[in-house]
């Protein structure tokens, strides 16, 4: 099953019956087999795509998944969900009285997780100064395996594949220490995530097995069966392991026995893009966005709620749309979140009291903090420097190329490259391209200063450490620059 240029809305009707609206480019379906709380991912069928156009499917799905009460504008068709005529966005007037600085560069040792957490990482991380000198390591020769993560503790490599987990050697990347299957389900799942810390692994591959394993020599030290499938990334903090389901279900297990601790439920949404977000932590508090479009902080010892913060709405056919299915970025008592409706949001992460939103800047993908600024792509693929004090735009970089053709697939013609990113190395911003490159940005200015070919369709962030920078493929190989 393919991921590489397509991805799926999740619907509900009124029975409660989940189907799946194939949009563009990202993810695969999932179902729901009725009776049950599991989800199956299912393969498309060619001469059902060919029977319909995707275009009326879509609008036909969508008024079926909203109530009487609720008007759905019909004029709009897929590219409303990946692309808004409103997100093309250009410097406010403020701009022009900043002065842009970066901290400065430190060394990062380990990138302990595969969601693209910021926790413990500079803001500015020393890299490469030159990007010639590229190494491939191919660690699958597979289409099909449909969650690779990679995290990087000071020996490891850990790369995730399909149900097993595979432990390299982060000085002579080609020498397998270990490998260990995180489940024995033989179904094709989607997301999961690693997540080390010290001799420990969380991980999860996107059944409902969560599994805590020794770093040192890959023996599994307990395993639990969730009631529902896990596509987010587990986080170890203060002895306690936290994982979140697709039905919004949080779970804290104590990291040495296996016990659960505590449990926490939210509002499970009807609508939303498949994927899962994964938690953070801020102080003795864990962050938590969930798909129904509540931010909630916990305490990490007993699981009581601290604070709880409605996300605000996009606009028009976006306002059905609540997913946060990245990690929280928690900085200078803030918490950073893009949403896939559209909108970048800083909320205070002592109060969940909500700082400012820019509607036009979030795109639910990473967001870099750096200094005075936050840096993301938003919907139009036009990465942005958004002032941390008002959220207003100090720059944007529209990153396509309108020179170069689209690329299609079965559904829909003209489909946007994926952009991931930013990352923050010598003080410059790294997107990867899920055409195979990698853009380096000058974060002061905002200009382009180069752009490599490194590998056919980059779907990771750039995954800085030890001067080095890694990029996953989908064919199954991690690039090694520097």
């Amino acid at each position: 099953m393919k991921i590489n240029n397509e991805f799926f809305l999740n619907c509900c009707d009124e029975q409660s019956e989940t189907f799946s609206v194939r949009i563009t480019r990202l993810l695969p379906i999932r179902a729901r087999d009725q009776g049950s709380d599991r989800y199956n991912e299912r393969k498309p069928s060619i001469s059902f795509v060919k029977s319909f156009l995707a275009s009326l499917l879509l609008l036909g799905l969508l008024a079926s998944c909203a109530s009487d009460d609720v008007a759905i504008d019909r004029s709009l068709d897929y590219k409303d969900f990946i692309k808004d005529d409103m997100a093309d966005i250009g410097a406010a007037s403020s701009a022009s009285k900043r002065v842009v600085t970066v901290p400065t560069v430190q060394d990062n040792y380990f990138w302990n997780n595969s969601n693209f957490s910021l926790a413990g990482i500079p803001d500015n991380i020393y890299g490469p100064e030159m990007l010639k000198s590229i190494k491939k390591y191919s660690y699958s020769s597979s289409d099909y395996h449909i969650n690779r993560t990679v995290a990087i503790s000071d020996t490891l490599i850990l790369w995730l594949a399909e149900n097993k987990l595979y432990a390299y050697d982060v000085n002579h990347p080609s020498n397998l220490k270990w490998s260990v299957a995180i489940s024995h389900d033989s179904h094709e799942f989607v997301g999961g995530g690693v997540y080390v810390k010290g001799d420990y692994i969380a991980a999860t591959c996107g059944s409902n097995d969560l599994a805590v394993i020794d770093s040192r020599n890959g023996h599994i030290l307990w395993t639990f069966s969730l009631a529902n499938i896990a596509r987010s990334t587990p986080l170890i903090y203060k002895e306690t392991v936290i994982i979140n389901t697709v039905d919004n279900i949080l779970y804290g297990f104590d990291l040495n026995t296996g016990l659960m601790k505590w449990l926490v439920k939210e509002a499970h949404e009807k609508l939303g893009f498949l994927g899962s977000a994964s938690p953070e932590f801020f102080e003795d508090t864990i962050i938590m966005p969930f798909s129904s479009g509540k931010l909630i902080a916990m305490n990490v010892a007993d699981g009581q709620l601290k604070w709880s913060s409605s996300l605000s709405l996009g606009l028009g056919v976006k306002s059905y749309i609540n997913d946060v299915d990245m990690v929280p970025v928690v900085k200078n008592n803030a918490v950073f979140l893009s949403s896939s409706n559209g909108v970048l949001y800083a909320i205070d992460a002592k109060t969940g009291t909500p700082k400012w939103s820019n509607l036009q800047a979030g795109g639910g993908g990473q967001v870099w903090s750096a200094g005075d600024y936050v840096y993301t792509i938003n919907k139009n693929n036009i990465l942005v420097a958004v002032y941390k004090g008002d959220g207003s735009v100090q720059w944007s970089l529209n990153l396509q190329d309108p020179s170069k053709k689209k690329s299609d697939n079965i559904f829909f013609e003209d489909v946007d490259p994926m952009f991931r990113g930013p990352t923050m190395a010598n003080g410059r911003l790294y997107i990867t391209s899920s055409e195979g490159s990698l853009l380096v940005v000058d974060a002061i200015s905002g200009h382009k200063i180069d752009e490599i070919s490194v590998s056919d369709n980059i779907f990771s962030p750039a995954i800085v450490v030890n001067g080095k920078i890694y990029l996953i493929s989908s064919s199954g190989s991690l690039s090694v620059i520097g």
